[in-house]
């Protein structure tokens, strides 16, 4: 049988350049606790893997279960805030969120436009904004 053996390494180590949607540095991403990422439309896959392999935990979230981000998404986060395909995201997912943005010291955002059924999620970053937890360069 082959084992495989993990090891964890700082971001900052991995890459130079955090590469996300919204440019955020290695420097600026904290070493401990589980880290909101809004990603959609494919924009959080490349942070989500990122994230994984340096070992740090991270939520996902809000997310619709036909976004191109929600299957990665299940498969690597350690939470998936997930919303029915179509749908405005509910009161109940939005509350879920600002919850968890409330107990992390950092939020990362991967978008930048909004569409209707998703401008819940403009409501968590402008929060993230409005608590300083919004981290870009």
């Amino acid at each position: 049988m082959n084992m495989v053996e993990y090891s964890e390494y700082r971001l900052g180590l991995l890459c130079k350049r955090f590469s996300s949607g919204k440019g955020i540095s290695a420097d600026l991403i904290n070493e401990t606790g589980k880290y909101p990422v809004i990603g959609g439309n494919g924009r959080g896959i490349p942070v989500y893997r990122k994230l994984q392999r340096a070992g740090i935990p991270f939520i996902a979230g809000v997310i619709h279960s036909n976004d191109l981000d929600y299957d990665v998404a299940k498969a690597l986060a350690a939470e998936v805030i997930s919303e029915e395909p179509f749908e405005a995201v509910t009161e109940e997912h939005l509350e879920k969120a600002e919850k968890m943005m409330d107990d992390c010291a950092e939020v990362i955002c991967c978008v930048d436009k909004f569409g209707t059924m998703n401008a819940a999620n403009r409501r968590l970053v402008e929060k993230a904004k409005r608590d300083g937890k919004l981290k870009t360069e």
